[in-house]
């Protein structure tokens, strides 16, 4: 799912997925999907401006498979 921050707001992401029924994997404060100590929220690709040389970057990653991320396999 891409989603787009636009104000940067406390447990923006967690609360409006639960106020749609479909709460983040995880999640024990704000959805009741999944048990495990981390939620599954992750930002695979970050892009953004840098502050001083307005040049863009842009960050990619994924988290291992394991605890709470094994529903990645």
């Amino acid at each position: 799912m891409k989603v787009n921050l636009h104000t940067g707001r406390h447990h923006q992401i967690r609360v409006q997925l639960s106020n749609f029924g479909h709460s983040i994997f995880g999640d024990q404060k704000y959805g009741k999907r999944g048990k495990g100590k981390q939620i599954a929220l992750w930002a695979y690709k970050l892009t953004i401006q840098h502050p001083i040389t307005k040049d863009e970057m842009c960050f990619e990653d994924l988290p291992e498979p394991i605890g709470t991320w094994c529903i990645l396999k």
